[in-house]
């Protein structure tokens, strides 16, 4: 019997030693499948969506490459530096603590003796002024509180500081009733209902025999959106600014820093080593080279290539799949040419949106006389007809 269990026992060693042999030739045979059909992504512009898309497909095998019509990437991000050297940026940038894709995404790229995430710089302070003299401006702190006692504290000083816009208190507390309305639903309610108003009627309805006074109207309506979402109150989705203000608040809540934003230029500090890192995963990056039409096969069903223009020369170029990272208003320019729309009519309700894109104006000054005057973080100035904020 000890003889026969032996001879199990080796038989049973032996068949193990096989099955490992077998899986790592199996392995490696699936591994020199995958490198000879690796799919090819070919993706339009190299923006913060392309560069993103770009990213997650290099990790999975795909050979990515992308064409971008300017000469540098970044798309509504970009940033360049003058003649003298100083850095000019195209937009506005605020990176909250509730941008988690963000922070997910940064964290994985590197950067000097860490990652592009290190170098995001918490604002402990938030101004709303007015170009109106008889409001004074507010500052108010963002560090964020450590006890339900200190967030109390915050809030009460909140409304004690509308006093000084002579806000009516019932507006303000019908104000954080609408918000709260909003945390009391259900998904289902959120999208089929708060959906349907516009954020003014949402947080400043019609009631009759009420007229809401100006300040109310100009601080928590338009101040609220325009500042921080750089739309006209009258056609936001209701459900989105509730959303985007009750994030906020939930951030500071939690221990978050809701006013975050790059310590150096955007394409020093994020943009170019992004591209750094995916052109070490094999990513393949075109500048000035504009995709000027889609083209279909000849059943017109699926995407045969896409015709490319560099200098005033035009090419098809051919891939597995294809990727619009594009703006979506150009996205309507490129699709009209190339017939998209007549090919895919669920994608034509894209040219009913509305575009408000915010951008960035530099000053530089030759004496420093702002840092007594604003705050460690953003300025915003509520009365201003452009949603104007400083940094």
């Amino acid at each position: 019997r000890r003889v026969r269990g032996g001879n199990w026992t080796v038989k049973l060693v032996v068949m193990i030693l096989k099955l490992l042999i077998f899986s790592l030739f199996l392995y490696g045979s699936l591994s020199n499948s995958n490198t000879i059909t690796r799919k090819k992504v070919v993706i339009i512009g190299a923006g913060i969506s392309g560069l993103t898309a770009s990213l997650e497909l290099a990790k999975r095998g795909y050979k990515v490459v992308m064409y971008e019509r300017h000469d540098i990437p970044g798309g509504k991000v970009r940033a360049w530096k003058t003649q003298e050297g100083l850095p000019i940026e195209h937009g506005y940038h605020l990176f909250p603590a509730f941008y988690r894709n963000f922070q997910t995404t940064w964290k994985e790229i590197p950067f000097r003796n860490g990652t592009v995430s290190d170098n995001l710089v918490n604002g402990t302070q938030i101004m709303c002024a007015n170009i109106d003299s008889r409001y004074p401006s507010i500052t108010a702190s963002l560090i964020p509180p450590k006890t339900q006692a200190s967030l109390l504290e915050s809030l009460i000083s909140l409304i004690f500081d509308s006093f000084k816009w002579n806000i009516p208190l019932r507006e303000v507390l019908f104000f954080g009733s609408r918000l709260e309305s909003y945390l009391a639903s259900c998904e289902e309610r959120r999208k089929d209902q708060i959906s349907n108003w516009s954020w003014s009627d949402f947080v400043m309805p019609n009631i009759s025999d009420y007229n809401w006074s100006d300040e109310y109207e100009k601080v928590l309506v338009f101040g609220t959106s325009l500042n921080t979402l750089a739309i006209n109150p009258e056609i936001e989705d209701a459900a989105v600014g509730a959303g985007v203000g009750c994030k906020f608040f939930a951030t500071f809540q939690e221990g978050g820093y809701v006013d975050r934003v790059m310590n150096g230029p955007v394409d020093d500090q994020m943009i170019n080593p992004w591209v750094k890192h995916l052109e070490s995963l094999g990513v393949e990056i075109y500048y000035s080279h504009e995709c000027t039409r889609i083209n279909f096969d000849s059943q017109m069903k699926l995407v045969e290539s896409i015709s490319v223009t560099n200098n005033g020369t035009t090419f098809n170029v051919s891939g597995d799949w294809y990727i619009s990272a594009i703006p979506s208003e150009r996205l309507v320019y490129l699709g009209e040419s190339s017939n998209l729309f007549d090919i895919c009519p669920s994608l034509t309700n894209i040219k009913l949106l509305n575009y408000t894109w915010m951008n960035g104006i530099f000053l530089w000054l030759k004496e420093d006389i702002l840092t007594p005057v604003l705050p460690h973080g953003h300025a915003n100035i509520i009365d201003s007809p452009w949603g104007i904020s400083l940094v």
